[in-house]
């Protein structure tokens, strides 16, 4: 989410918004065991033992999703309180993909390659089929059971023993 934030923002203060739901499920920044699995997976590194060298650059990579998890959330947290609230859980799963979905129609599908950036993963758009289930059905069953088991955040959400990161000031 954090590639398209200034985009969300952009939309979500516009007035073309209508009476919508708006939810983000993001990595919890303290599953630092799925941030690894999420840095090993980009970087193509899943030998046992790691060089010096690949360990930092596996660190490296959880820092900058951590840094971009705080990011994305202190970004909402600015956005204006009378607009649509924005919802927001944390979940601790290993997924090898992104999701959007848009409207209740269309649903793109980011599909995570070993070795490459997510932002440069095929994407998939799948669109609702009313008279029969689908893929997007699939997807859509998929994200409401990740939803409904994920975390709300808490206000200790970025402390260091939750994500071995130094406190957000604020």
């Amino acid at each position: 989410f954090t590639t398209i934030v200034n985009a969300f923002r952009s939309w979500y203060e516009s007035d073309r918004r209508a009476n919508v739901r708006i939810r983000v499920l993001l990595t919890h920044p303290g599953a630092v065991d799925v941030l690894e699995y999420q840095a090993r997976y980009e970087h193509n590194l899943f030998t046992p033992s790691l060089t010096a060298e690949e360990r930092l650059i596996i660190d490296q990579t959880i820092q900058r999703a951590q840094a971009g998890i705080r990011f994305t959330i202190d970004l909402l947290n600015t956005l204006q309180p009378n607009m649509p609230p924005v919802e927001i859980r944390f979940h601790r799963e290993k997924l090898r993909k992104w999701i959007h979905f848009i409207n209740g129609e269309k649903v793109y599908l980011g599909l995570l390659r070993a070795g490459v950036s997510g932002l440069n993963s095929p994407t998939i758009e799948l669109k609702a089929v009313r008279s029969r289930w689908s893929l997007y059905d699939h997807y859509v069953e998929e994200m409401e059971s990740l939803w409904n088991s994920a975390e709300t955040p808490t206000s200790t959400l970025f402390s260091s023993a939750s994500t071995g990161a130094p406190p957000v000031s604020g």
